[in-house]
């Protein structure tokens, strides 16, 4: 026999009116009391027997409440010294819902009693069968098989690895759910109902996919070409448009803009790249009569300063050059001026040297995209701005000549081979880790990307994108742009937009 119950606290009734009292009940006074804790009862599915001290000094009944007498039934024992010994018994629940009744004891001019009875539905072990689809990105819709799931929502839970997922729909047999941010590339999916937790045997493939996000945005000043980011995520832009030239910081946090130099550039600021190694910035100048690149020493107290080119062996007319390229293993700058000439620059003396003459096919002569391949890091590429040429140099064996992938002067948009490509108006040029080359194709307010075998749309591609615009971010290949400029990949791979005519500065993750 389970332990009586006692009672700690008891109440009595006197002329209609309640005390509560420590005393024993005052045996002269009709009473009838329950211990506070045993006014809760709570059985399991396959139902049972518990035993109830009830301190009562009349006579009384003990019913279950209307709708429970089919399962809940309550036995009045023989009267000891403490009251009478209730034995409360609940039968075998055999629906998967569970119950809840009430045992009333009633006795006559005092104040009926409740016994709060839950019981449990019966548990069914949770099983799993199959999912699709078995691979997709973030917010994927994914429908998960399997038997006892149940029907309700907030008793169920979904993981991807360690990431929760949202459920939208379940059945006892089916969950549909969307997939999480970022689990990780190969996934566990697993199913928590009650204290029941299984994953399914096979693996979810999840596949990353670009997200557009705006940094910053609005006023004059945000106004960027070309962008760079450092290993601090310090955005450091160009301005080129609308008089007030410069040089400008970012802080993240806060999206105000720091100046680092204004108007007093020396010619049109352009291009701009970040060397890890030195912790500099290195930013391009056209101009008609000085041949001039700026440095900004992000471990100097973000000090610029100017420096003028000196080619050794080949006579340019001033500093007609737009693009910029690091060769990362030597720390050597690479740019290609109006001439043709792809000059080598090297930033500890700025001597420059003619390293070939490339002459375009057709009469564009502006190359913004320079960029050399990181999994072919002698390879420098570039893309002509006012029309669809595509060449390669190997500047290993300069004298070979460019490789022409891309020749028509044709200006349009089309994704396709090397040959079938078509841009209007290639801007600045970088590469990722794996060699995938990215670059802003402004007239078509896209980002493209080249690849071992072609070009394709890698984010926009779109409508204009109005900065009041709240669709402008989200999925790249929805995403919208104002005719950018500047492109990125910071060193933690997140790529960095100067997105020039919405006067925004956005980012690209994988999500």
């Amino acid at each position: 026999m389970n332990k009586f119950l006692k009672l700690s606290v008891c109440v009595f009734i006197l002329a209609g009116v309640c005390w509560a009292c420590d005393e024993k009940e005052d045996p002269q006074l009709p009473y009838l009391s329950v211990a506070k804790d045993a006014q809760t009862q709570v059985f399991s599915a396959e139902g049972g027997s518990v035993e109830v001290l009830v301190n009562a000094n009349v006579d009384f009944t003990a019913v279950p409440s209307a709708g429970a007498e089919t399962w809940l039934t309550a036995t009045k024992g023989n009267k000891i010294a403490d009251g009478v010994v209730l034995t409360i018994t609940a039968k075998a629940n055999t629906s998967e819902e569970g119950q809840t009744g009430k045992i009333i004891l009633s006795a006559s001019g005092l104040k009926s009693i409740e016994i709060n009875v839950t019981q449990a539905g019966v548990h069914y072990p949770l099983a799993l069968s199959s999912f699709e689809p078995a691979t997709g990105g973030h917010s994927a819709e994914i429908t998960l098989t399997g038997e006892n799931f149940g029907d309700v929502k907030d008793a169920v839970k979904v993981y991807f690895n360690d990431k929760r997922a949202e459920i939208t729909e379940i059945t006892n047999t089916r969950i549909t759910a969307l997939v999480p941010k970022g689990p990780g590339e190969q996934c566990d999916i697993s199913v928590v109902v009650g204290g029941d937790s299984l994953a399914y045997s096979q693996k979810f493939a999840y596949q990353y996919t670009p997200y557009v996000y705006t940094v910053a945005s609005g006023g004059d000043y945000i106004l960027p070409s070309g962008i760079a980011v450092d290993e601090n995520d310090n955005i450091v832009f160009v301005k080129r448009y609308e008089g007030n030239q410069g040089i400008y910081r970012m802080d993240q946090n806060n999206s105000n803009a720091i100046t680092l130099l204004s108007n007093d550039t020396g010619g049109g600021p352009l291009g701009i790249i970040y060397d890890q190694q030195t912790g500099k910035f290195y930013v391009n100048i056209y101009s008609d009569t000085e041949n001039l690149i700026l440095t900004i020493d992000s471990k100097d107290q973000w000090r610029v300063e100017k420096n003028t080119v000196t080619i050794t062996n080949a006579v340019i007319e001033g500093g007609k050059k737009w693009g910029l390229a690091l060769h990362k293993s030597s720390g050597k700058l690479y740019t290609r001026y109006l001439s043709g000439d792809i000059v080598r620059i090297d930033p500890s003396s700025w001597q420059g040297e003619s390293i070939a003459t490339v002459t375009t096919q057709g009469n564009a002569t502006e190359s913004w995209a320079l960029a050399f391949r990181a999994n072919n890091p002698n390879q420098l590429w570039f893309v002509i701005c006012q029309s669809s040429e595509m060449a390669y140099l190997d500047i290993s064996n300069p004298g070979s000549g460019a490789t022409w992938l891309n020749t028509t002067a044709e200006r349009g948009y089309l994704d396709g081979t090397f040959a079938e490509a078509i841009f209007n108006e290639a801007r600045f040029m970088c590469s990722d880790a794996a060699g995938k080359l990215y670059l802003p194709d402004q007239g078509n307010h896209a980002i493209r990307m080249i690849t071992d075998t072609g070009v394709e749309t890698f984010a926009g591609g779109n409508d204009w994108g109005d900065p009041s615009d709240p669709t402008c971010d989200g999925p790249a290949k929805s995403a919208k742009f104002g005719a950018p400029e500047g492109l990125c990949i910071a060193p933690d791979g997140t790529f960095y937009v100067g997105d020039t005519w919405a006067h925004r500065i956005r980012k690209i993750v994988f999500e």
